[in-house]
């Protein structure tokens, strides 16, 4: 099975995905994928790394329709670096059972059979904790960094899936890693793939 997380900024999503990886025995990729989409396309580490999941500019949306229109065989970088991502997400759920975070991968392996998709929220005091206490962040800017980092990922993925970023009705499983805690929304997401997997 493919598990595929979404997640807001400093719900720990990362950190959940490990964990049902580790209880299932499943693969784990997340920022692994910059890695292999560099090596795999040509890319520098560093420019995956800037793009990750980002929309750089307000004007990509218009500079898409334009390049799209004119029928031109261009795109931009941070496009370009999406969608080699998409294909190496697409090239690991071949390989079978792991878990996935974040780059859309809900969206990109729509169609792949056997895909359990999450997204991991919690409410802003446990986020800017958790921001503060393992991402570094002060905690003065903490509720700024909160904002800006969710409208990064839902405009990335609401501009390449369409869709609503953290809609429940897109997703198989939301859970709320506030209440549960880490290790409690882990449990629970394995004991739901354990279920499915004992109804197939």
């Amino acid at each position: 099975m493919i598990i595929t997380i979404g997640r807001q900024y400093g719900s720990g999503g990362k950190d959940i995905g490990q964990k049902v990886a580790q209880a299932l025995g499943y693969k784990f990729y997340d920022k692994e994928i910059l890695t292999m989409t560099a090596e795999r396309e040509g890319f520098s580490i560093p420019a995956v790394r800037q793009y990750d999941e980002a929309l750089t500019s307000s004007l990509l949306y218009g500079t898409y329709l334009s390049t799209a229109a004119s029928g031109a065989d261009v795109l931009p970088l941070n496009q370009k670096l999406a969608i080699a991502q998409f294909d190496v997400v697409r090239h690991l759920a071949k390989d079978g059972n792991c878990v996935i975070v974040g780059r859309c991968a809900d969206y990109v392996l729509r169609d792949t059979p056997h895909c359990f998709n999450v997204f991991v929220h919690a409410n802003p005091e446990f986020r800017k904790e958790r921001a503060v206490k393992f991402y570094g962040v002060a905690l003065e800017l903490a509720e700024k960094t909160l904002r800006k980092q969710d409208k990064r990922r839902s405009d990335y993925y609401e501009f390449f899936t369409q869709k609503r970023w953290g809609d429940a009705r897109t997703y198989n499983m939301t859970i709320d890693s506030g209440r549960f805690g880490i290790d409690g929304a882990a449990e629970a997401i394995v004991a739901m793939v354990r279920l499915l997997q004992a109804q197939e």
